[in-house]
């Protein structure tokens, strides 16, 4: 069954405080979670650390409020895949860019064969760690600041690389499974720019011996034909939330 997907004005106020205590799941559920661990992660490519899920939700057309519980991203993986209670799954909170440059393309990136989501196409951002608790909350303008530097080699804070940034929709489905927190970002690059500029920026993570989040930049002219040919052909790729979000645009 298809959940209808949301896509709403983000609210003037939105808070992320952190719920006391952990997410609880019974045994049974934490054996599978061990086990799906060990099968995917036989060569030791992810690190099982600290994340948090959505535990209980406000929205108005004024105010997000989202009480965030501490699990881990064993937890998240397993319940991608796996349907879970109410108590024991674990919705998640994503943070993203939406990238515009100067002469009107957007810009996404495929994620690298080494990460969680090989070959798909996405925003830069989603991810949320204990880098962005401060006093007891979620930071996210913190967490896509830190998340388009790591990933796209952009300071969002230089107003020589970034005109404007803003929390600008909300997508999510009906059973709130998942919501993504949309940031408008206006680059001053072009096009070509950015291109060389993300591509630059992944060169220096590999001579560090790092591997790059994503192993290509896409970029596609605003324009309603041409998002819709991309659409077409890359339907499949995009990540749950972009695709609604690029079909409200044509």
């Amino acid at each position: 069954m298809n959940d209808h997907i949301n896509i709403i004005k983000a609210p003037a106020k939105m808070q992320f405080p952190i719920r006391a205590g952990k997410v609880h799941v019974s045994e049974e559920t934490q054996c599978k979670i061990e086990q799906h661990w060990q099968e995917i992660n036989k060569d030791n490519t992810f690190f099982r650390g600290t994340l948090y899920r959505m535990d209980d939700i406000k929205l108005t057309a004024d105010e997000l409020t989202i009480g965030m519980k501490e699990t881990e991203y064993a937890h998240h993986l397993y319940a991608k895949n796996n349907r879970l209670s109410k108590e024991e799954a674990c919705p998640i909170l994503a943070p993203v860019a939406f990238v515009v440059s100067s002469d009107g393309y957007l810009l996404f990136g495929r994620m690298g064969g080494q990460t969680a989501k090989p070959g798909v196409i996405q925003c830069a951002g989603g991810g949320i760690d204990q880098e962005d608790v401060s006093l007891n909350e979620i930071d996210v303008v913190s967490n896509v600041t830190r998340e388009v530097e790591e990933e796209l080699g952009i300071n969002v804070k230089d107003d020589h690389e970034a005109k404007a940034f803003f929390a600008d929709k909300l997508v999510f489905p009906d059973r709130m499974g998942w919501l993504a927190i949309v940031f408008q970002l206006h680059s001053t690059f072009t096009r070509d720019q950015l291109v060389k500029r993300v591509n630059r920026h992944n060169e220096q993570l590999r001579n560090k011996g790092e591997i790059p989040e994503f192993e290509e930049v896409i970029t596609v002219k605003n324009i309603p034909s041409d998002i819709g040919q991309f659409l077409q052909e890359h339907h499949k790729e995009l990540i749950r939330y972009l695709r609604p979000l690029l079909y409200n645009m044509l």
